[in-house]
């Protein structure tokens, strides 16, 4: 049998060849690990999502003070007189009291809101609100942007503030346009109707927005407590009230730096009243000149409200009185004397002649041309502010005629 078996004899060469091949593949693979020749995938980190920055309004427009064109409320004390469409336009209310032309609530201790809208959308700047009875219950106003959304830009508690009141509310320019406003008043505190006569709201904007017939409002004029009116025109803030005789019979007209009154029938009572600013204590100066009839009378006005007001009337003659004149239910005036009595410090005829009233807490003092005729001290009708103003009157004679000067506002 054959043996197949056969012991291979190694190769000497081979052998001392392929053993270093070895070792140098196993160098290689080491150095290739401490050296870290291997890929590793370093994990990604996720991009970082920064909101785009707020964009300012635009610098182009015009600064557009506007009214409330529309209004709608929680509830209202009427249809038409006290409705919220009372508080869009201009102000109209020319004096503090519970009149008709400004918005009031159904009830006057309640919580209450009122929303007004504007024809100009507009990057609002300032809103100001015009407050003519019980002011001021306002405690929150919200402006309403163009998708409806709110956004508040004043709050406060409750607090009896003077009558009548002018709340103004500025803020940083806002970035998004502004169409209306909702004012919230709470009036469970001080227990009455908080009015509102008008709405202002102020603010960047295009002008072309606004319909032909909406002009943009004026920023409202500042008007000093004290002064004097000389008469060189037709002031502002200035209303003329009858509450006597034929509205036929009179005239009056600025010429010379002066107003002048002419009157051609008897009986006739006219004021010129002054409804910029509500005076307590205050003195009053008029320089007026006689160019008809001796029998007239010159007057002064102070603390004139729907609860009356205190008047020093002078005659031609020199006989003076002090009244406390009240209105009725049927709309007259009653004049009750307070003191009366007779001067030799009046100039009498075709003369000019200065009068004085200072009301300063209970006491009038009364004078004519720089002398004191009286001072009264007045407590029963307790009049407390009011607008002032003067009084031109016929009495039984005519024509009357009377050149007013000039008219002084002063502190007493």
């Amino acid at each position: 049998m054959k043996n197949y078996f056969v012991e291979r004899e190694e190769n000497p060469m081979k052998s001392r060849i392929f053993l270093p091949f070895l070792v140098l593949a196993g160098v290689i693979l080491l150095v290739g690990l401490a050296c870290g020749t291997t890929t590793t995938t370093t994990p990604t980190q996720p991009p970082v999502i920064q909101n785009p920055p707020t964009q300012p309004p635009p610098v182009q427009g015009n600064e557009i003070r506007q009214w409330a064109v529309s209004a709608v409320a929680s509830s209202q004390f009427g249809d038409s007189g006290w409705a919220a469409s009372m508080a869009t336009g201009a102000p109209d209310t020319t004096d503090c009291g519970d009149h008709a032309t400004a918005w009031a609530s159904a009830s006057s201790n309640t919580v209450e809101w009122i929303e007004l809208g504007y024809a100009a959308p507009v990057y609002a700047t300032e809103v100001v609100i015009y407050q003519t009875y019980n002011p001021s219950s306002i405690v929150k106003v919200e402006l309403i942007d163009q998708a409806g959304g709110y956004h508040e830009v004043y709050s406060d508690q409750p607090k009896a503030l003077q009558c009548p009141q002018t709340l103004t509310i500025s803020f940083q320019q806002t970035d998004y346009q502004v169409a209306g406003l909702r004012i919230t008043v709470d009036q469970s505190v001080l227990q009455g109707w908080n009015e509102i006569d008008a709405v202002e709201l102020v603010g960047i904007g295009d002008m072309s927005l606004l319909p032909p017939e909406i002009q943009p409002t004026q920023a409202p004029a500042e008007t000093s407590a004290y002064f004097t009116e000389e008469f060189d025109s037709e002031p502002a803030n200035w209303e003329i009230l009858l509450t006597h005789g034929d509205p036929e019979k009179y005239t009056t007209e600025f010429s010379g730096s002066r107003m002048i009154f002419d009157l051609e029938n008897l009986d006739i009572y006219i004021y010129y009243i002054f409804q910029g600013q509500s005076y307590s204590d205050v003195r009053l100066d008029i320089n007026a000149e006689n160019r008809g009839k001796n029998n007239n009378n010159v007057s002064l006005v102070c603390r004139k409200s729907d609860e009356g007001w205190y008047e020093f009337s002078t005659e031609g003659g020199g006989l003076w009185y002090l009244y406390a004149a009240t209105p009725t239910q049927d709309g007259k005036i009653n004049y009750d004397v307070i003191d009366n009595g007779g001067t030799l410090s009046l100039k009498q005829g075709r003369a000019v002649n200065e009068y004085t009233m200072i009301c300063k807490d209970n006491d009038i003092t009364l004078m004519i041309n720089g002398v004191e005729v009286k001072k009264i001290k007045e407590k029963i009708y307790a009049l407390r502010d009011g607008y002032v103003g003067f009084n031109i009157s016929s009495l039984n004679v005519t024509p009357i005629i009377v050149e007013v000067d000039w008219f002084k506002v002063s502190e007493p």
